[in-house]
């Protein structure tokens, strides 16, 4: 009588079959499938890690300047962007600090866009301030 026995790897979601003596080629080829997931994952962490870091004190920095645009990391994003980014941020750090930095001509309209956006993605705990940003003629890209 064989006797199987289920391997569930439920932190890479991969599930699979081992008999009781797996051959050399099976365990590689389920090897190089964990090592393909484990890169995408790193690379998802570390995508998110650069973001949550972005302020000395941890919390993400978002500017919103004078014509609407919103920067996060030096980089102008759309407001879709902007919520794809946050919506990670939030599923891995459930309090994550976000301050929002505006000139003070930056209409109020665009700021409560952009806490809608925060709020939208999970995040709650929000500061802001007001910051002296030079003028990039950016498109919006809303």
């Amino acid at each position: 009588m064989k006797i199987r026995s289920i391997l569930f790897v439920s932190v890479l979601g991969i599930q699979a079959l081992v008999a009781e003596e797996p051959t050399v080629e099976s365990l590689a080829l389920k090897i190089e499938a964990l090592e393909r997931k484990v890169a995408v994952l790193s690379a998802q962490v570390e995508s998110t890690n650069r973001l949550a870091l972005a302020s000395g004190d941890g919390a993400i920095v978002i500017y919103v300047r004078v014509d609407g645009s919103v920067e996060i990391g030096g980089e102008v994003v759309s407001d879709v962007e902007v919520a794809k980014k946050l919506q990670a941020v939030s599923v891995q750090f459930s309090n994550q600090p976000l301050q929002i930095r505006a000139n003070k001509e930056t209409k109020f309209e665009d700021i409560v866009r952009v806490i809608d956006l925060c709020r939208k993605s999970g995040i709650s705990n929000i500061s802001f301030e007001t910051a002296t940003m030079p003028d990039k003629a950016v498109p919006s890209g809303r």
